[in-house]
């Protein structure tokens, strides 16, 4: 019979560690007011898109002006929030849950995007740039469907409809987005739309999943030397038959 599961304290740290990497991207938020308080001339949350902030270069005339002087930390930000999101869903993944693991496993494969947006800005090389952008999109999208999935199977009501509607927001907003059906939004509010529910949801998650804890280990059976060169198992409290 099996034995009761051990504890495993470096699994246990690695999980809570990358909770903890979740709740961080957050700074998603931070990073793009600051950005926007630096800003040269008029930003239009509307008409902006967060990209812009990133933009190289100062460009003050002409229909659509870019002068972002925090552009560095615009872009670290991106590159830091693809990092934060992959090694968040690394270290949470063997202390995972069940019904867990697909959605951490999408999420992963949303952070090269977000990474690339940031390493090869809007005004750089724009077609590695907005294909990056979409991966996120539709990546992010597909984990927030696979842990409203996996939740709604864990009776977690809350975070199943909390993860449907980011999944949702984000697949309705790529798809507009992707077609320029802007609904008289703005590209800038479309985009919102699109991107804010993921270092939302990521932290909420990291938060709910740091509250929780990993999962419990898998019980182990205890092989016990028998007559004859057999094993048996062992039950606590009990001998083996002999």
């Amino acid at each position: 019979m099996s034995l009761s599961p051990q504890s495993d304290p470096r699994r246990d740290r690695h999980f809570a560690l990358g909770a903890g990497l979740w709740i961080c991207c957050l700074q998603y938020f931070v990073v793009e007011r600051l950005s926007i308080l630096d800003w040269r001339g008029q930003y239009s949350l509307s008409r902006n898109v967060i990209s812009d902030l990133g933009a190289l270069g100062c460009r003050i005339g002409g229909a659509h002006p870019l002068c972002s002087p925090l552009h560095p930390l615009a872009n670290a930000s991106f590159m830091a929030q693809g990092l934060l999101i992959a090694g968040g869903a690394a270290l949470m993944w063997r202390g995972r849950r069940p019904g867990m693991g697909p959605g951490l496993a999408l999420a992963a494969l949303a952070a090269p995007g977000v990474t690339l947006v940031g390493v090869f800005p809007e005004n750089s090389i724009p077609l590695v740039h907005y294909f990056a952008a979409g991966e996120n999109f539709v990546a992010f999208a597909a984990a927030g469907f696979a842990f409203a999935w996996g939740f709604a199977r864990r009776a977690a009501p809350w975070r199943a409809l909390m993860c449907l509607f980011a999944g949702g927001l984000s697949a309705a907003g790529t798809i507009l987005l992707a077609h320029h059906w802007l609904l008289g939004l703005g590209v800038g509010t479309l985009e919102r739309i699109t991107v804010y529910p993921q270092p939302l949801a990521l932290g909420l998650l990291g938060a709910a999943f740091l509250a929780e804890g990993p999962a419990p280990a898998k019980p182990r059976d205890r092989a016990v030397p028998g007559v004859g060169g057999t094993a048996e198992t062992e039950t606590p409290g009990t001998r083996p038959s002999r």
